[in-house]
């Protein structure tokens, strides 16, 4: 994070946190009853947050620890992270919420609390239940408005990969994404589908609509535009060979990859019009 970023949320801290820690009624006076805030469906959960959307911490991690919890509260602290020297006001807060809407399956709520310095008040967007099938900047966005310091809009760190070794069966396609954020090559299997990261050789043996069999290891792909594309970093394609017969006779020329029992077996199931000599 640069000198900048951290010292504007060091400076934050300090101007808000003894009036937001020492005068904090929980939220007791925004009219939400325990009722309400059990009805409000929120969906436990800890998260980083930043000012700047696809952050990824490296040294001194300086960040918000936002914990939602039920029934339906925000808890938030500043953190200091990593390697790092920096002392900083940790300015906790509590907020109880209420939901406001739930636009494409998203929920939004708000909250509040006075202190001796007015009303702070925020904002939490999550859109970890989203239906809509469109890019979001996080899965969880908070908007908190403070006395004298403005809004501030935090953004949630992105999950780590899954890191999952996969094996499967789907239908190749060419793939484009906004602004080009996309490998070019995905799969799709059921109703899964997974961009593919492939090598040079890995390249020339796709095909477009063929049945292929891929393995290798999942991933998670985020760049300026797009965030969060499931992907398979792939080890392994074995892509369908056209109709006709293999050549899986003894003789002076090896018998190809393809003459493997692990690669005929799923041929044989998985590729119509092709056959074994032995």
């Amino acid at each position: 994070m640069k000198l900048a970023t951290i010292l504007s949320v060091v400076g934050l801290s300090l101007v808000t946190g003894c009036a937001a820690q020492t005068d904090v009624d929980d939220g007791d006076d925004q009219g939400v009853s325990a009722d309400e805030a059990i009805k409000s469906g929120l969906v436990a959960g800890t998260f980083e947050m930043y000012h700047d959307v696809g952050h990824k911490p490296s040294g001194c991690d300086v960040h918000t620890r936002l914990e939602l919890s039920n029934p339906a509260k925000a808890n938030l602290e500043e953190v200091v992270g990593g390697m790092c020297m920096i002392a900083i006001q940790p300015n906790a807060r509590h907020y109880r919420l209420h939901l406001t809407g739930t636009p494409c399956g998203s929920k939004i709520y708000e909250g509040s609390f006075h202190a001796k310095d007015g009303v702070h008040s925020i904002k939490v967007s999550d859109h970890r239940s989203r239906l809509c099938m469109d890019m979001l900047a996080a899965q969880v966005i908070t908007e908190e408005t403070v006395p004298g310091a403005g809004t501030t809009k935090l953004y949630s760190m992105w999950p780590k990969a899954d890191s999952t070794e996969v094996t499967l069966t789907g239908s190749l396609f060419t793939s484009a994404g906004i602004g080009g954020e996309n490998t070019g090559y995905s799969i799709k299997s059921g109703k899964d589908v997974f961009e593919l990261v492939l090598d040079a050789g890995e390249e020339k043996s796709f095909v477009d609509g063929k049945t292929a069999r891929v393995k290798g290891t999942k991933t998670v792909l985020n760049g300026v535009e797009t965030h969060d594309r499931p992907a398979i970093q792939v080890t392994d394609i074995l892509v369908c060979p056209n109709p006709g017969w293999i050549n899986c006779m003894p003789g002076p020329t090896p018998r190809g990859p393809l003459c493997a029992a692990e690669n005929r077996s799923w041929i044989s199931a998985n590729c119509s019009g092709v056959g074994f000599a032995d």
